[in-house]
């Protein structure tokens, strides 16, 4: 036995009776609805759906179904009788924000989300998708054994807090080491990684050119020789070879903070 009824758009369906007080989708405009239940002893005329025969069978839990269209329908020729869709509210974010510093209540864990904000939720919600309540950036919350793993927050990206003798070749037993790149070289790729916190990095040469490179070719860089790309005014590309000897110094600009651990500031 089969029901015939409409969509909230006007869309003619036809489903199975036992399908009656489930929820349905429209395969035509995708609008979900429920299935009006059959009442015994209600008309077409009045019900505002047909039915082959019989009552419509109680209502279970709601599921998700697709009926199909009936044949020859028309939404102009027919009115409407399926129920509206229900509203449904969007489950309460379980994830709440947590003051810096603060410790999270017993069985659950603090993070960060992507954007840097402080975050607390259940130790259950470890490895499921999280949203921020801060900023709405969605994301997998860590796991209690992930957090374990980082013992001490990482430190700002700071690529001056090195030895400078690390920097040197090692001897050899066989004789003196091999001739090691430039130190201006090796410190010009560290503190390259500046560019990538917005940072702009200046190259200064003998007789006062300076350029400002938009790239830099580390793997064409391992010899005397220093290539960059540089952009030109009228937002073309040029190529630049630097002997490194000819550098005499280079500047980092738009730092947002002084790189920690590495000067001594009163």
């Amino acid at each position: 036995m089969t029901i015939t009824l409409l969509c909230p758009n006007g869309h003619k369906l036809v489903c199975p009776e036992s399908q009656a007080g489930k929820r349905g989708k429209c395969p035509q405009c995708g609008a979900i609805f429920r299935v009006p239940e059959i009442k015994t002893g209600s008309s077409p005329g009045n019900s505002g759906i047909k039915i082959d025969t019989g009552a419509g069978s109680a209502p279970s839990a709601p599921v998700p179904i697709v009926v199909g269209p009936a044949a020859g329908s028309s939404p102009s020729n027919v009115s409407a009788a399926a129920e509206t869709p229900e509203a449904h509210e969007e489950p309460a974010n379980p994830i709440h924000v947590c003051a810096e510093g603060e410790s999270p209540a017993d069985g659950e864990i603090a993070f960060l989300c992507p954007n840097g904000h402080h975050l607390a939720g259940s130790v259950s919600l470890g490895g499921e998708p999280g949203k921020c309540p801060e900023c709405g950036v969605k994301f997998l919350v860590p796991t209690e054994e992930e957090l374990q793993q980082v013992e001490e927050p990482v430190d700002v990206f700071n690529p001056l807090a090195i030895d400078p003798a690390s920097l040197m070749p090692a001897s050899t037993p066989f004789g003196p080491a091999p001739e090691a790149r430039p130190l201006m070289a090796q410190y010009f790729e560290r503190l390259w990684g500046y560019k990538e916190h917005n940072a702009e990095i200046e190259v200064y040469l003998a007789g006062g050119t300076v350029l400002t490179p938009h790239g830099y070719a580390a793997n064409l860089s391992r010899q005397a020789e220093g290539v960059f790309l540089i952009e030109e005014e009228d937002q073309s590309f040029a190529v630049a070879i630097v002997a490194w000897k000819s550098v005499t110094h280079v500047v980092v600009r738009g730092l947002s903070e002084p790189p920690p651990k590495v000067f001594s500031i009163p």
